[in-house]
């Protein structure tokens, strides 16, 4: 979600409701008993507590974007170069605080800048109408060397067909991706499914389900 400057304001407010709350509380406590003081401590500690996502994200949106994350979405998500100037720069704040805070592992194959930059703008395209949207339980995104089976296993066996999956059980808060798979849905090439944004379109659907 990116912070704007309404959401970062509301952001604060709320955080200083929080803090006063919680310095009567303390307040209250350290007058009846003075040597609980260390109590005092919890006042700018929650006033942090509240603020800290927004706080990140902020930094995070204030970045320069990185040239070869420029080159990636200008060359292969499509999405990304029909936005106009403001929205460009929206969907370039998604990304970085998707690559911030989500976790992009290669399970036996390489991860470079162009799969992490491809998965961040699959999470970004199906919420880039929504303001507010946040993957609540996604922590990270495994990237398999080719498809994969109902097991999440990889070994080239003739019952590996699928292609993205948002896992489930153990693996809840996980989404595995086929490398392949994900690259040929950026490539525009005919009659190929774009993997990623699926899967993330599906993980919306989920989180807004339940």
């Amino acid at each position: 979600m990116i912070v704007t400057t309404e959401m970062n304001g509301r952001n604060r407010r709320q955080a200083l409701v929080v803090s006063s709350l919680v310095a009567w509380a303390a307040g209250l406590v350290v007058w009846l008993a003075p040597a609980l003081w260390l109590l005092l401590g919890l006042i700018p500690f929650s006033y942090w507590w509240v603020r800290r996502r927004y706080l990140r994200r902020v930094t995070v949106m204030q970045q320069p974007f990185p040239d070869e994350w420029e080159r990636v979405l200008r060359t292969h998500v499509a999405f990304f170069v029909a936005l106009n100037d403001a929205e460009k720069t929206r969907f370039r704040h998604l990304v970085q605080i998707f690559l911030d805070e989500v976790q992009i592992t290669g399970i036996r194959t390489e991860v470079d800048e162009t799969i992490r930059v491809l998965v961040a703008a699959s999470a970004a395209i199906p919420i880039f109408g929504f303001h507010d949207w946040e993957y609540h339980r996604l922590r990270e995104v495994l990237i398999y060397p080719d498809a994969f089976d109902d097991a999440y296993q990889s070994h080239g066996g003739s019952d590996e067909h699928i292609l993205g999956m948002v896992g489930l059980h153990h693996l809840s808060g996980v989404m595995i991706l086929s490398k392949p798979a994900l690259l040929a849905g950026f490539a525009h090439q005919a009659g190929s499914q774009n993997v990623g944004v699926h899967e993330f379109a599906h993980l919306v659907e989920q989180e807004a389900n339940e």
